[in-house]
């Protein structure tokens, strides 16, 4: 048995309350004794039993009176076979709904999509063996809690439309717990619909341990049922657009396409694919030698005069004609600026590397500056700032920055390596942190980084697929940080849950190496080392290189002509 408010518990000696009133009640009377009286003992001694029995029980049934109340207010929860049989049905389900493209393919028997048969499903056990609990739902589009107030018309309301978009089960089961915790019911369930497609679920994210971490340090039994849609309905591929570029800079014709193409098993291995770009289709003979594979592929443009346009990539009829067509645009992108700041040659120079390693191929380029130039910055071009210094106080660099980021700019703050007071003097600086104290590894050894978010963000898996190798990094010295919001420091190891804060990549004690929080359009981020060969061996290049193209691509979307998003 568990309790959803522990703390009562502490009321439990109240349960002697009665017994004192009871034996402080005896001392009121005194007894005296009387020659008559003496001849009524043998009279009176059975009734006298009888009575002392009946002022035993009430003593006893008030103090369960009061075990009753306090094991109340704890709020209980029984498990195991008993609490199957007494509980009933839980006082809120939390529904995941998965909206993805590929919950659309349709049954030949019933005439229905896999999303319309799991919301006929809901509806049903929502109407009968359900209807006293509150149903919550979370779909993969907005991936926001929404009260249901009558769940039998479930299959009605307009969060549940089909959609062209992928979903995001493990995001969608944050939001659940998230929603669990703050909301503390008495008993939940996760109710998850979903056809089980590996690119939603992610099965090798390493979020999924974050979230058993979670499941098991709640107060409460939540029970998690999953309604899976995977029955085989037909051959079935896919196609979904990752990304599209111009090759070289500006004076490229050629358009670099990724794609991700899945298959249900029995479709067929090779099939043509037309791809249209200006107007003009090309077909490519698309070979699947696996389930799931990201199709990678230079196409010539057309010699149209124009330096933007749009395509689409169509893949033959299925059982699901809505994953069978992509659409996305691509564009001649303008200069994607870095500015470095920094007062060591080192670090600079090994960051401003990072930001332009190709300055003519990628169309970028880097500039250093010293902290103490800061403030004549160029803000209306920039795309990323790489910051190793001491945070700017609250004046008029902190107040640009922090228009920068909200606009759609990339700002990453490297260790200052001094450990001080705030550059303002202010208990709160501007952006919620400061540096602290820096930790060198033992002789010989370094802090190794165990685990990193490799689905999506900086740290993500490659094109192809592969790890970007933090497990090789050797990190000999970093700078531990200090959460300053709301005049409050807590260590740097509480962030992956504090506020709007995240932890994308942790040490093996579970101090961060990367963290990220969100501000306005775009995010800050944090690392915990240096690229210098004192610190550690990010200067090598193979983590810090592709990490900081990523962050100046998000960066350069604020000045970019040609924009691609998910709709529908």
């Amino acid at each position: 048995m568990t309790f959803i408010q522990p703390f009562v518990l502490w009321a439990l000696p109240l349960i002697l309350l009665p017994v004192l009133i009871h034996l402080l009640n005896r001392l009121r009377f005194r007894p005296l004794k009387w020659a008559a009286m003496m001849f009524l003992v043998s009279v009176t001694r059975s009734s006298t039993r009888r009575a002392r029995l009946r002022h035993y029980l009430i003593l006893i049934c008030r103090a369960l009176v009061v075990l009753m109340v306090v094991l109340a207010l704890s709020r209980p929860l029984i498990g195991g076979w008993l609490g199957i049989r007494i509980a009933g049905a839980p006082d809120t389900v939390v529904v995941l709904l998965d909206r993805s493209a590929s919950m659309e393919a349709v049954n030949p028997r019933s005439r229905l999509t896999k999303r319309e048969q799991a919301l006929m499903l809901l509806s049903r056990a929502a109407k009968d063996a359900f209807a006293s609990s509150r149903f919550v739902l979370i779909e993969s589009v907005f991936n926001t809690p929404h009260e249901i107030e009558q769940p039998a018309t479930l299959a009605e309301l307009e969060p549940v439309s089909p959609t062209d978009t992928a979903a995001n089960i493990p995001a969608m089961l944050s939001s659940a717990l998230d929603y669990i915790v703050q909301s503390r019911p008495g008993r939940a369930e996760i109710w998850i619909a979903s056809d089980f497609q590996s690119s939603n679920w992610l099965p090798a994210s390493r979020e999924w341990v974050t979230l058993n971490a979670r499941l098991a340090a709640l107060s409460q039994d939540v029970k998690i049922r999953i309604m899976a849609l995977s029955e085989d309905l037909g051959k079935n591929t896919s196609v979904a657009f990752r990304d599209a570029r111009l090759a070289g800079g500006s004076v490229a014709r050629e358009i670099v396409l990724a794609l991700d193409i899945e298959r249900s098993p029995g479709s067929p291995e090779t099939l043509p694919m037309i791809v249209t770009l200006g107007g003009v289709r090309q077909q490519v003979d698309l070979s699947i030698p696996a389930q799931s594979i990201r199709f990678c592929r230079r196409f010539q443009v057309p010699d149209s005069g124009a330096r933007s346009g749009w395509g689409r990539a169509e893949i033959p009829a299925d059982t699901n004609p809505r994953d069978n067509v992509c659409y996305f645009a691509y564009g001649e992108g303008p200069l994607r600026r870095t500015t470095v700041v920094s007062d060591s040659d080192e670090i600079a120079a090994y960051l401003g590397l990072a930001a332009a390693p190709a300055p003519d191929m990628l169309n970028s380029s880097s500039e250093v500056i010293l902290p103490t130039e800061a403030a004549d910055m160029n803000w209306s071009e920039l795309s990323l700032l790489l910051w190793q210094a001491e945070p700017p106080g609250e004046g008029p660099i902190a107040k640009a920055m922090r228009s920068f980021v909200e606009q759609g700019g990339v700002v990453v703050f490297f260790p200052s390596g001094e450990v001080g007071v705030h550059a303002s003097g202010n208990d709160i600086p501007p952006f919620g942190f400061r540096w602290a104290d820096i930790e060198t590894a033992p002789a010989k050894d370094s802090h190794k980084v165990m685990l990193w978010e490799e689905n999506e963000g900086p740290l993500a898996r490659t094109d192809n697929g592969a790890n970007l190798s933090l497990q090789e990094l050797e990190i000999f010295k970093r700078q531990a940080v200090e959460r300053t919001e709301d005049g409050q420091n807590e260590e740097s190891t509480e962030w992956s849950d504090a506020g709007h804060w995240r932890a994308l990549a942790s040490f093996a004690d579970g101090k961060p190496f990367l963290m990220r929080r969100p501000i306005g359009k775009c995010r800050i981020f944090i690392f915990a080392s240096l690229p210098s060969t004192a610190w550690s061996n990010l200067s090598e290049g193979s983590v810090l290189v592709p990490m900081i193209q990523r962050m100046l691509r998000t960066g350069a979307a604020r000045v970019e002509r040609v924009r691609a998003g998910d709709c529908g």
